[in-house]
């Protein structure tokens, strides 16, 4: 490489974009960042979606336990 005062660095989808080496270190410090903070907010959508299983599956298990409120002969036939 005849010039090293000049870098490529990927920006994302497929594309790169020429930086010194002051300006690359300053994208990567900006994009870490950001992915940072993406990933943070993946992780908080995570827990929710864990939590609202677990709701789910104790609101089914207690479903589940319920006795049933009407005999199966009592039932009317659709068919």
């Amino acid at each position: 490489v005849p010039d090293t005062s000049r870098i490529m660095v990927s920006i994302g989808l497929g594309l790169f974009a020429e930086f010194t080496l002051k300006e690359a270190l300053e994208f990567i410090d900006v994009k870490c960042g950001s992915l940072q903070k993406r990933a943070d907010e993946l992780g908080q959508e995570a827990a929710q979606i864990s939590s609202n299983i677990e709701v789910v599956l104790k609101g089914i298990q207690e479903l589940m336990a319920l006795p049933d409120p009407e005999p199966e002969s009592s039932r009317r036939q659709f068919l």
